[in-house]
């Protein structure tokens, strides 16, 4: 990376990209989402999409290089996986209120809510993945991008990294 000011950026997004990321590993899969775990998953699919949208911003403000043409392609591979995680965090959240039980224990729609709930978990999960990896795909190309050279890092990983299945992980939501 030549261009100063593709560098600096970089280093910005690393940052934030960074820490979300982080926190996302340290997320398990709740048994029991409720409208607070849906909405701050929408919170962050929403924060990486703007993120992503000032970096592009800013890069496509700037003369255009190889450097910003390379950075521009890793931001749209992240929209991507930000717009899977938000399809599965819309399909979750529109479908919440027919996992809340009824007196009767029955859900609105008159499915187990127990059940339910298992099938909201599964989407939440899915869009944590979904979440993950787009960090991990952004993450891992900054790195590539902010090393001094072609023959910078032997084995260096180039791709994302599976996003953690167990959820054995300690839960932590700001």
């Amino acid at each position: 990376m030549t261009d100063p000011t593709t560098a600096r950026l970089l280093g910005s997004l690393d940052t934030q990209v960074e820490a979300t990321r982080r926190a996302l590993c340290a997320l398990r899969l709740d048994p029991s989402p409720d409208v607070d775990d849906y909405l701050w998953h929408i919170e962050q699919v929403a924060d990486l999409y703007k993120l992503c949208g000032e970096h592009a911003s800013l890069l496509t403000a700037t003369p255009p290089t190889r450097d910003t043409a390379q950075v521009l392609t890793v931001l749209g591979r992240t929209a991507g996986c930000l717009g899977q995680a938000g399809a599965h965090l819309g399909f979750g959240l529109g479908h919440l209120p027919y996992a809340l039980p009824t007196e009767d224990g029955a859900s609105a729609a008159g499915e187990s809510a127990v059940r339910t709930r298992a099938a909201l978990a599964q989407e939440v999960h899915q869009a944590r993945t979904e979440l993950f990896l787009a960090h991990s795909a952004l993450h891992c190309e900054i790195q590539r991008l902010r090393a001094p050279s072609p023959t910078r890092t032997p084995g260096a990983p180039s791709h994302a990294v599976a996003a953690p299945t167990s959820p054995v992980a300690t839960r932590s939501r700001p």
